[in-house]
C-alpha cells in the first residue's frame, strides 16, 4: 500500500469506529443507525411546535376547577 492508501484506510476505519456513514447516507451501515424513513422527515412537520404550553395550562386549570363543582362540560345548567 502506498502512503496515501494507508491514510485513506485509516480515515475510513476511524469513520467506521465513530458510527454511521455521513458520506453515503442512503443506506444503514450499522443496526444502531436509524432507519432511512426516520431520516427523511418533511420540514413542515419539524416546524410544527404543537399546542402552546400556556394554552394547555389554561385547559388544565379549567378542567381542575370544573372537576370539584359536580358540573360536567356538556351540561352547564346543572
Amino acid at each position: 500500500m502506498t502512503e496515501s492508501q494507508k491514510w485513506e484506510a485509516f480515515r475510513k476505519a476511524k469513520a467506521d469506529a465513530q458510527g454511521g456513514s455521513i458520506v453515503n447516507s442512503n443506506q444503514r451501515k450499522f443496526l444502531t443507525d436509524p432507519p432511512l424513513e426516520y431520516r427523511s422527515v418533511p420540514q413542515e412537520e419539524l416546524a410544527d411546535l404543537g399546542t402552546p404550553e400556556s394554552k394547555k395550562e389554561k385547559e388544565r386549570k379549567k378542567n381542575a376547577a370544573m372537576a370539584g363543582t359536580g358540573k360536567s362540560w356538556w351540561n352547564p345548567f346543572q
